[in-house]
């Protein structure tokens, strides 16, 4: 009889435990998933190695490989020797030059982050928008349509540069890519222009003197 308790307590006993054990596993999982709405993206390290290994770079402190996740809302540097670029799909793309240091926070319709050093080149998707931060500046780019800009710091100061689409920065000032290649389309504009005017005019000034050699009066009648 008593044995029979004994395996019954015992049988109680071990359910509970995998209860618990479940139960602790679950919430685990539950914290390891990001925060609704953040994105993750996918890691391609390039370049080289001081200590003959594969290139790496930090992600939070840690060393990351080629296909490593990058989660939202984490840091990334790489190395003097490697560069990075973190792919979030359709939402976009970041490039990291050699000794960039940049803090990262992306969902599906927004890309901020915080560059310390080094230089990085957005692209960013339809509808997504754009705000990194510097030392010294905020940029921002249109959010509408898709686009691409470069942004570095050196020595605490940022410089902008636009590929595609509007960026603004420095308190409201902008750049947008293209603006040179408007300018000429302008001039072109009026070549044809000045054709066509010219030949108006030589077709105006012709039947201008016909008219008067027909007012002539001809001293012969």
């Amino acid at each position: 009889m008593n044995s029979t308790n004994e395996r019954s307590v015992f049988s109680y006993l071990m359910v509970f435990v995998l209860t618990v054990a479940i139960l602790a596993g679950q919430s685990m999982f539950v914290l390891a998933i990001p925060a609704t709405g953040a994105a993750a993206g996918e890691i391609t390290v390039t370049g080289t190695s001081t200590t003959g290994e594969k290139p790496f770079v930090l992600v939070n402190g840690d060393a990351a490989f080629t296909g490593r996740t990058f989660f939202s809302n984490g840091t990334i540097s790489t190395p003097d020797s490697s560069s990075a670029s973190i792919n979030f799909g359709k939402i976009g793309r970041i490039n990291l030059g050699p000794g960039s240091i940049l803090t990262l926070t992306v969902s599906e319709t927004n890309i901020s982050g915080t560059l310390s050093a080094g230089n990085i080149r957005v692209m960013n998707g339809d509808g997504v928008g754009v705000k990194i931060d510097t030392p010294d500046d905020s940029i921002t780019n249109e959010g509408t349509t898709a686009g691409r800009f470069t942004v570095s710091v050196a020595d605490n100061k940022s410089s902008v540069g636009a590929e595609k689409g509007l960026v603004r920065y420095n308190k409201g000032q902008s750049t947008a890519a293209g603006q040179d290649d408007d300018d000429d389309d302008n001039h072109g504009i009026w070549v044809p222009v000045i054709v066509i005017g010219g030949a108006v005019g030589a077709v105006l000034l012709y039947f201008a003197l016909r008219d008067d050699d027909d007012d002539v009066v001809s001293p012969v009648r």
